[in-house]
């Protein structure tokens, strides 16, 4: 199930990453003036994309149900009866709910039409979101209160990863479109398929993953969700060294090696299965089980928050910092993190009573 459902996601990435190149592509159009090239661009990045993506994502889904019989009774509703019950004596909460769903996907369509709307929107829901999340915590037991303060703390700092982690599809790809020699033996890789490296070393690295932490759990050594969410945060900023590198070897001979790159994704994506998993299984261990679903929805909102932050870093490396600039304030801010969560592990590993 885990091979499957990887490989279904890396047909998933492929189809985002595609049309990621032709805007890319697009993009150094327009930077040299050439309008109509960018139109064509564009026009034919949309010919095909719709089904490929489609099928590509039929075939997660199916992953996805076939996957299903290996969960047991992990994430079904505790009370399933409650589906049946009617608001105000005659509309079921099952229909309630798949009408609300209905009627939400056409707004948030439409809200991809307006970014800027979105962005400010997401500014403005950021602190009433946390602070509903406090008053709720506040409100229950000593130990519910410490697991959910503790994913709160990590949800914040996934913030740090996540907007410094997505610049692998703005700033990096840039760079790597423009400053990195993508010759291999004579032939140039185009620049889209450098969006596929970290999937593919999801696929190598995800279960050798899962089996060191295996054999360290039941050395009884395996590290504290916050011990791996701080390592993360360091790998990742490891990772942009490489990338600090590589923008000094552009500036100073024309254009970087391939390996710095590459080098870097390995970093990201072993930086990342330290934390996205862990992250995610930290939420459903650590809250309370009737918050389970607004805590990994209060996850889910950092990580979009993470998205915003991230396109406003990518701003920066068309100003006088450059992508060096940029890439190295990046290795300061995901190291002093990435040291800060190894500082508080002990103390969310007590608010917790050990289940960090």
């Amino acid at each position: 199930a885990i091979l499957l459902g990887l490989r279904a996601m890396i047909l998933v990435s492929r189809s985002i990453s595609e049309p990621v190149g032709e805007v890319v592509e697009a993009m150094a159009e327009v930077e040299h003036g050439r309008i109509g090239r960018m139109v064509d661009v564009y026009e034919n990045s949309e010919i095909g994309r719709l089904q490929s993506g489609f099928n590509r994502m039929v075939v997660g889904l199916a992953v996805f149900m076939w996957g299903t019989r290996f969960l047991g009774d992990r994430g079904l509703p505790p009370r399933p009866e409650a589906f049946r019950e009617r608001i105000g004596g005659f509309l079921p909460k099952s229909w309630a709910l798949m009408l609300g769903i209905v009627a939400f996907v056409p707004f948030a369509a439409y809200s991809l039409t307006l970014p800027t709307w979105v962005a400010w929107g997401m500014f403005v829901i950021a602190p009433v979101f946390l602070i509903y999340v406090i008053v709720i915590a506040r409100r229950s037991t000593p130990e519910e209160r410490g697991g959910i303060y503790t994913v709160i703390i990590l949800s914040v700092f996934s913030i740090v990863f996540w907007a410094c982690f997505e610049q692998a599809g703005s700033s990096m790809t840039l760079f790597t479109d423009r400053e990195v020699d993508r010759r291999v033996f004579g032939w140039v890789v185009p620049t889209t398929w450098f969006l596929s490296v970290n999937p593919a070393f999801i696929v190598l690295l995800g279960i050798p993953f899962s089996i060191l932490w295996g054999k360290l759990g039941r050395a009884h050594r395996d590290p504290s969700s916050p011990v791996k969410f701080g390592l993360g945060l360091i790998l990742l900023a490891l990772g942009f060294v490489a990338m600090v590198l590589a923008a000094q070897q552009a500036k100073s001979s024309g254009q970087a090696a391939l390996s710095w790159l590459i080098l870097a994704y390995f970093l990201h994506t072993t930086g990342e299965l330290c934390l996205s998993p862990v992250g995610l299984s930290a939420v459903t261990k650590l809250s309370p089980k009737r918050m389970a679903g607004l805590m990994m929805g209060f996850w889910f909102f950092c990580t979009a928050f993470a998205g915003i932050a991230g396109g406003v870093i990518a701003k920066f490396t068309s100003g006088d910092a450059g992508y060096g600039g940029v890439f190295l304030v990046i290795v300061y801010v995901s190291l002093g993190a990435g040291v800060l969560m190894l500082a508080l592990s002990p103390l969310l590993k007590k608010l917790t009573h050990g289940r960090a």
